[in-house]
């Protein structure tokens, strides 16, 4: 503060000296009315200033510290739904695992009935094959037995035709 009123008084004079004798001003007065006006209204306005600022600053630091706190708020949710993501994320990856896992086991179920059904396909058409097979072996030996016994060229006794069957049979 004093070397803000030494500059202040200094300065005016510093200014306005000049060489010459002959102009006459007031300067001296000026300054001593200027100094006692800056000294009034620091006086006055000095409390007014310091509690001015000093509440804009307590403004300033309580509008700080709500951001801050608004800002840790917006962290937590932040974080909190970035475990969320990755939590959606890990889940959507195991759900997609278990649907291959299950389309293989049913995949898999699917063949081992379709090969079963072929088999027994396959084990029935044999059978019917069979079946059929010998009945047209006997379908063919009536046939043929019908017809030589129908023959007169051909003469078969009894005996013969047992003969035949017995060994047919054996």
């Amino acid at each position: 503060m004093k070397k803000l009123l030494l500059i202040l008084l200094v300065a005016p004079i510093a200014i306005f000296a000049s060489d010459s004798h002959s102009v006459n001003t007031d300067i001296v007065e000026r300054t001593v009315n200027f100094i006692i006006f800056v000294s009034i209204a620091y006086y006055v306005l000095a409390d007014k200033a310091k509690d001015f600022f000093s509440s804009r600053a307590n403004d300033i630091k309580s509008k700080l510290e709500q951001v801050k706190e608004l800002k840790a708020k917006s962290e937590a949710k932040k974080n909190k739904a970035q475990e969320k993501f990755d939590n959606a994320t890990q889940l959507a990856v195991q759900l997609v695992e278990d649907a291959k896992s299950d389309i293989n086991s049913i995949k898999n179920t699917i063949e081992d009935n379709i090969n079963h059904d072929i088999k027994q396909l396959s084990k029935s058409l044999d059978e019917k094959c069979d079946i059929e097979t010998k009945k047209m072996k006997k379908e063919i030996v009536e046939e043929i037995l019908e017809e030589l016994m129908n023959d007169e060229n051909i003469s078969i006794t009894q005996d013969n035709l047992s003969t035949i069957i017995l060994n047919k049979v054996a």
